[in-house]
């Protein structure tokens, strides 16, 4: 599903057609397929895959009119098609729609996630271009200032800071924003409270989490969502060749490296974690798995405590 237009597939009808990817061109999409099957679009099942923003205004369609469909993201539908040579949206479409037939009694339905939560995501994703972009200033004054001469170059640096001053401003703005917004949904403002009590999760991993969990909605416990955004281990063997168990590459980039800055968090603050940190070094487990194992012992708490309803209690504190 791409900006201006989507190839719609019917698996085991002879039916591949382009449409526009318009609200008004879905209607009419949707009207023309319900002729075009005989039946009532309730018994049918969409799956497209998820491509952000360009995929809103077909959700947001299938939603209103209470139909069934499912968001796939496009490495797993990449992974299921095996050996593949050339690539057309006409051809993609209709690998799609071959993946939902085979799949259709395993694909989890897609749950539009409340207004509230749109906004924040959105209002999330414009900070994280804003802190990219002050990051990349950052970097390459830096590299200037190793090589060159500050009053060799002063328009150079002068520019840069200017960006660099404004961008912080920005970020400052929109963190303002996201918290006003918290202020206001009764759901995510007591998620954030409680997520804020566990030592290590901070404000940007507390509201990512909400965005990410839909409100701990999403996932029915949290190794699912270690799976998710890839701090889960996984086993790796062949015949008698045994390997130690691997986390894997697959997963949520962004996600895992606010729990590995929280992990770092939480093991200098947390009397109980730095507890186990120093146990387990010095059984001979290496800084990385340490570190994975408190970002999933976080994990743990977060949802623990969001289930619960309670505040996270350090219980170190009133060990003897």
């Amino acid at each position: 599903m791409a900006k201006e237009n989507y190839v719609l597939s019917i698996h085991n009808f002879k039916f591949t057609k382009e449409f526009e990817n318009t609200p008004k061109a879905i209607r009419k999409m949707l009207k023309t397929l319900s002729k075009l099957l005989g039946v009532a679009l309730t018994e049918c099942l969409f799956c497209f895959e998820h491509t952000g923003i360009y995929s809103m205004a077909m959700m947001e369609a299938l939603e209103k009119q209470g139909l069934h469909f499912s968001v796939i993201s496009g490495l797993a539908i990449k992974k299921s098609l095996g050996i593949t040579r050339g690539k057309s949206d006409r051809i993609d479409a209709e690998k799609i729609a071959e993946y939902a037939f085979l799949r259709q009694d395993k694909l989890r339905l897609f749950k539009f996630p409340s207004k509230a939560l749109i906004q924040l995501e959105h209002l999330l994703s414009l900070r994280s271009v804003h802190v990219r972009n002050r990051a990349s200033y950052q970097a390459r004054m830096k590299e200037q200032f190793s090589v060159l001469k500050k009053t060799h170059y002063p328009e150079l640096f002068q520019s840069q800071k200017r960006m660099i001053k404004h961008l912080t401003k920005e970020i400052e703005k929109v963190e303002f924003w996201i918290k006003q917004h918290t202020e206001t949904d009764q759901e995510i403002r007591k998620c954030y409270k409680l997520l804020t009590t566990i030592i290590g999760v901070g404000s940007v991993t507390a509201w990512q989490m909400i965005v990410k969990t839909q409100c701990f909605k999403r996932f029915s416990d949290w190794r699912k969502f270690a799976c998710y955004c890839g701090t889960a281990p996984f086993p790796n063997e062949s015949g008698k060749m045994k390997k130690r168990a691997q986390i894997s590459r697959i997963g949520d980039g962004d996600m895992k490296s606010l729990l590995t800055l929280a992990a770092r968090s939480a093991m200098q603050h947390d009397n109980e974690l730095k507890l186990f940190r120093e146990r387990k070094l010095k059984q001979g487990k290496s800084k990385k798995n340490v570190t994975n194992a408190v970002r999933n012992k976080l994990l743990a708490r977060m949802f623990s405590v969001v289930r619960r309803g309670t505040p996270y209690v350090e219980l170190q504190k009133f060990a003897s």
